[in-house]
């Protein structure tokens, strides 16, 4: 049985990869094209699992590629997921909408 420690390492592992994954710079500027071609002006990183992402290396990495092309971006808080495989009393993660 894994002890506490490898369990944290192997959840801090895990939010890394997948927080690289959804704040790409170049997976971002795509969405961004795609969804300005569509007549819209803004965007929002919709994660499939509701961690807090936001303090992550990816995301500060994001922020700074943002903010160089002029893009505006807010964190918004999202209240936890109704579901039933989660407890009620799990943490508010912040989501991240950018503009232009």
């Amino acid at each position: 049985m894994a002890d506490a420690r490898a369990a944290a390492e192997l959840a801090s592992i895990t939010r890394d990869l997948l927080a690289t994954d959804l704040f790409s710079p170049a997976k971002v500027e795509k969405a961004i094209l795609a969804r300005a071609g569509a007549g819209f002006r803004d965007i929002r990183l919709v994660q499939p699992q509701p961690f807090d992402l936001s303090r992550s290396a990816a995301a500060r990495t994001l922020e700074d590629w943002l903010e160089t092309r002029g893009f505006r971006y807010a964190w918004s808080p999202t209240p936890p997921l109704a579901d039933p495989l989660h407890s009620a009393l799990s943490e508010d993660y912040s989501e991240l909408a950018i503009f232009w």
